[in-house]
């Protein structure tokens, strides 16, 4: 893992600009439903992402597993690999759909794969698969930590209008307006 960060910093180091180097990178994202193969990953994540995490709420293994199980929830997996190597399981989406609205409950990511706009591609993607099930709104919030300060102005980034504020907790919406996908990654969603 080493290796292949040192890699990406001289690639990025030798680009003439952000989005050469993303291209150099020929990224890979996987966006596909939780599997019972991903849960004690996707459990470690919940549990454990600071910086990256939208609402860092936590959950126990049994609570995952509810909330899993809710036929209205949907939980995305992100794989993510490029030419330097394979990052593995680094994103998770969970989301609860309710006739023509959904509430991202939260979003989470490695830091690992940090600053390489992989969140506007998974996010993109997550929204096209709502709009293609009826979901005409999306909600979703962030709730500030000590730590969480990187995915600050993710919904924003996105296109989301903030709603409301309330004792560090931001209220976002989006309303079916497009989300630009990077065109430097390529992402595969799978059912």
């Amino acid at each position: 893992l080493y290796q292949e960060e040192v890699a990406r910093s001289n690639a990025h180091t030798h680009a003439t600009s952000m989005e050469e180097y993303l291209r150099s990178l020929k990224t890979v994202i996987r966006v596909s439903l939780i599997q019972p193969k991903h849960m004690e990953r996707v459990h470690q994540l919940i549990n454990k992402t600071k910086q990256y995490n939208t609402n860092t709420f936590r959950m126990y293994m049994t609570q995952m597993a509810r909330y899993c199980e809710e036929s209205h929830n949907r939980v995305f997996v992100v794989q993510v690999s490029d030419r330097f190597g394979d990052a593995g399981l680094v994103a998770v989406v969970l989301l609860r759909i309710n006739h023509n609205e959904a509430i991202i409950d939260n979003f989470l990511m490695s830091c690992r794969v940090m600053g390489r706009y992989i969140e506007h591609a998974v996010i993109s993607e997550i929204l096209d698969y709502l709009v293609n099930t009826g979901v005409t709104t999306v909600k979703s919030s962030f709730v500030s930590t000590a730590k969480n300060k990187p995915v600050e102005d993710l919904w924003s980034s996105l296109g989301f209008i903030e709603r409301e504020q309330d004792d560090g907790s931001k209220q976002y919406s989006w309303h079916g307006d497009h989300v630009v996908k990077p065109a430097v990654h390529t992402v595969i969603r799978s059912q």
